[in-house]
């Protein structure tokens, strides 16, 4: 047969072949819209990556000028090149100061909230500073002092108390220097900022009212801060608070052990935390504040009693046994009254890691501090006398309080400010 023999191909193939057509043709449409959006993902994670680096530098700034962008948003820009620029602001939040930093490109931002406070000195790490009053400072017991110890040129010396004498081999492991006769001065500004505050005259701008709630509110430190303020007495018992919140009454605030609280703000002439709490909170009063046995406050808390001028009563801050504490601890009141003398009470068995500072009496007993004690005198109350200036069975040890602790304000300090928490 000489010729070409012609085979038909069945209808069949030809709609294999396009659909196997449609099949590449639609692999290679995903290929390319794989390869679009791996691009496009690329450049927002690199904008995203720029945007948080220059929030970060935001907060560096904030942390490193205490007076920029107080209370009023600011804009910044970080290179001056227009094209990095963030909004600032920082609010007093207590002894500490809440730090906002906003970066935006374009629909894109990226915000970093922090809870700040002024940094302590890393090279000289304070034990204990008494105020030099002629009196000297007694220690008996198993009493350890451990950093550096600012004590009256009447010196430091061993005693015979409650029937027990110093059982130590050194007195300070550390360096001993002439104290003066005022305790080191803390800021003005952040002084009077507290004495506002404990008139409950608000900082925060933009406040809002709210009910105290039955079981939990949580608030953003990007909102305004939200107020729970009350006449008479109010007590938190079964309920849950975190955040920007500040609870305020005109008379005292009760804190039950059942009650959880974070960051939130207490203000009353009167506070008192019930046997057994825990959690992190930031008091402040004009008159007093009591903590019972075992309660456990997280840092970064504190416990502050701050008057503008002395009254006919005694401002004070009592801690229970069996507390732990941590965070900063302030009693102060502008003015001298001998009669009426700030102060700061710890009882057996108390462990605070932080800062106290009292221009009135400090008194521990049988407790263990892992950081600083400024006092213009200490006192020590027993079953039988009280004692001034004498230490019984307590550890004061300035090197165990980490560099990056936010605490105390002190005066003609340039310290920058160390992050105590990041917020949300």
């Amino acid at each position: 047969m000489t010729g070409l023999i012609h085979k038909r191909v069945p209808a069949g193939a030809l709609l294999y072949v396009v659909s196997i057509s449609l099949v590449i043709g639609l692999l290679l449409s995903f290929f390319i819209l794989f390869i679009s959006y791996k691009k496009l993902y690329r450049e927002q994670l690199v904008i995203s990556s720029n945007l948080l680096r220059n929030a970060e530098s935001g907060i560096n700034l904030l942390r490193a000028d205490k007076n920029l962008a107080k209370f009023e948003a600011q804009s910044k820009d970080l290179f001056g090149t227009g094209k990095d620029s963030v909004s600032l602001k920082q609010i007093p939040w207590g002894v500490f100061d809440v730090l906002v930093s906003t970066a935006t490109f374009k629909n894109k931002q990226e915000q970093l909230i922090a809870l700040a406070g002024p940094g302590i000195d890393s090279e000289e790490k304070t034990a204990l500073y008494i105020a030099d009053l002629d009196r000297p400072v007694s220690v008996s017991g198993d009493t350890r002092l451990k950093g550096t110890c600012y004590i009256p040129k009447a010196g430091i010396k061993p005693a015979f108390v409650e029937g027990s004498s110093f059982t130590g081999s050194k007195i300070i492991d550390g360096i001993t220097k002439n104290s003066n006769q005022q305790l080191p001065a803390l800021d003005n500004t952040w002084l009077e900022n507290l004495v506002q505050l404990s008139k409950r005259q608000f900082l925060s701008p933009g406040i809002e009212r709210m009910a105290l709630p039955f079981d939990s509110a949580r608030q953003s430190f990007t909102k305004p801060t939200q107020l729970i303020e009350e006449q008479g007495t109010l007590t938190l018992s079964h309920v849950t608070l975190r955040g920007n919140i500040i609870i305020s009454t005109s008379r005292k605030v009760i804190i039950e052990a059942d009650c959880h609280l974070s960051d939130v703000m207490i203000v009353a002439p009167y506070i008192r935390v019930k046997e057994g709490f825990e959690g992190q909170v930031n008091c402040v009063s004009s008159d007093s504040i009591i903590i019972e046995k075992k309660v456990k406050l997280r840092y970064p808390s504190s416990l502050v009693v701050v008057r503008e001028a002395p009254e006919n009563v005694t401002p004070f801050i009592s801690v229970d046994e069996d507390a732990e504490l941590c965070g900063v601890f302030l009693c102060w009141q502008k003015g001298f009254d001998i009669r009426f003398q700030p102060k700061l009470m710890f009882s057996k068995n108390t462990f605070i890691k932080g800062q106290i500072y009292s221009n009135g009496y400090v008194g521990l007993n049988s407790c263990t501090v892992a950081g600083s004690v400024y006092a213009n005198k200490l006192i020590l109350a027993t079953g039988s006398a009280v004692y001034e200036n004498h230490l019984l069975n307590t550890s004061i040890d300035g090197t165990r309080l980490p560099n990056q602790f936010a605490g105390l304000c002190f005066k003609d300090r340039v310290n920058t400010n160390s992050l105590a928490k990041w917020l949300y």
